[in-house]
């Protein structure tokens, strides 16, 4: 849906939520629960979509007419499609995932050829006049390359497969008309943790593009923020999108989402282990503020917690919803998107706003709503009620 602020900002939440690796499933939970949650919010105008389309779901859109059938169905029935999450390559429900999630990364021509697909599939649904976007894994997980060398080959070879999706989005500008882009997403334990991360990099990777080669990977390449991230790497998201601005880098989309935080309260250690799941990744720091420890997963962290405890908080890559605040000993970071990071968005900041909780499947008992369409028209309703208290400020 377009979002009631001027510039333009289209909100949706990730169909990432919703398990099936087959592109029907997502069709079906469009028909399903994104329509529920449209009907819930009581929205008449066209509903904005953000689908998850991993390498099987791709496969079924390059052949045959699926892809047009769909655009058809959208267009027919008050949907339209503007951003994909390009990030899970593979199965992402019902098994472990972990660090596998980041595989293929961008050192392998797979992920390169996979993007490319879903570039040429969004461009078929993108609606004529509106940019897109398309958000990914932020280069490779960083334990898989721990030498030097190691590591400055990765970099080498994703910045030239970064650099082959670049020209190939612009060269899909000029034949079709869609305007898409890609976001880096910076993530715990990835070679780009941190706004700072995705400055490094990306003011490397579009001086590496020769003549005219530098405006094109500049246009098309840029950095998909999420909120939940940028707690664990300790940092504002009001500041990172001001820092992303202040270098000349794109903001394709903010991903909102909120991370789960535990104090060292009555009951902390047995009520932080209700989320430990074998499916996800849920990267951890314990301390304080300037001085964490880190974890690459909530086991470990909690087996390394002292009890009596000596930190201040911890902090866990499990997106919880947004519009769940928590009770003692548990909450959520929902609060660093704080007034500044609205005044950002509603200023231009970001034309693309997406709720990214995907965990339902693996939440606590009490954690949200029992139907999902339902917690989901809450979380819309949190999000719509900070953009329109900055509004009428």
């Amino acid at each position: 849906m377009r979002a009631p602020v001027q510039p333009p900002v289209h909100l949706t939440y990730c169909l990432n939520v919703h398990a099936g690796e087959r592109f029907h499933d997502q069709w079906t939970a469009v028909r399903g629960c994104a329509t529920e949650v449209r009907d819930r919010l009581g929205i008449t105008e066209p509903f904005g979509l953000g689908l998850r389309i991993g390498a099987r779901a791709l496969a079924e859109l390059q052949s045959g007419t699926l892809a047009d059938d769909f655009g058809v169905w959208c267009r027919d029935h008050g949907f339209y499609v503007f951003t994909l999450n390009g990030f899970p390559f593979g199965a992402f429900h019902g098994q472990p995932v972990k660090s596998a999630v980041y595989r293929p990364d961008w050192t392998d021509p797979r992920r390169r050829d996979y993007t490319m697909g879903l570039a040429d599939v969004l461009s078929k649904w993108l609606p004529s006049g509106m940019v897109g976007s398309i958000s990914t894994v932020p280069g490779w997980y960083a334990p898989d390359y721990t030498r030097a060398g190691d590591r400055a080959a990765a970099r080498q070879r994703a910045g030239q497969h970064l650099g082959d999706v670049a020209r190939h989005l612009d060269k899909l500008a000029e034949s079709t008309g869609a305007e898409i882009r890609l976001g880096l997403e910076p993530e715990p334990w990835c070679a780009l943790e941190s706004s700072a991360d995705a400055i490094d990099f990306l003011g490397e990777f579009f001086a590496g593009g020769a003549g005219s080669e530098e405006g094109v990977r500049r246009r098309r390449v840029g950095v998909c923020l999420d909120t939940c991230h940028c707690a664990l790497a300790d940092e504002s998201p009001a500041s990172a999108i001001a820092a992303l601005r202040a270098n000349g880098i794109a903001l394709v989309k903010t991903q909102l989402s909120a991370a789960l935080s535990v104090r060292p309260e009555a009951g902390w250690r047995k009520a932080w282990a209700q989320f430990i799941e074998p499916v996800y990744l849920h990267q951890t720091v314990v301390g304080s503020p300037g001085a964490w420890r880190r974890f690459v997963d909530l086991d470990a962290a909690i087996s390394a917690c002292d009890d009596p405890p000596d930190w201040e908080e911890a902090r866990t890559h499990f997106h919880v919803p947004l519009h769940w605040a928590g009770s003692a000993p548990i909450y959520s970071t929902g609060s660093n998107m704080d007034e500044s990071f609205w005044r950002e968005i509603t200023a231009g900041g970001c034309p693309h706003l997406e709720i990214e909780t995907y965990t339902f499947a693996v939440l606590p008992e009490g954690v949200g709503e029992n139907r999902l369409s339902e917690s989901l028209s809450w979380e819309y309703r949190w999000v719509l009620d900070r953009l329109a208290s900055i509004l009428s400020a």
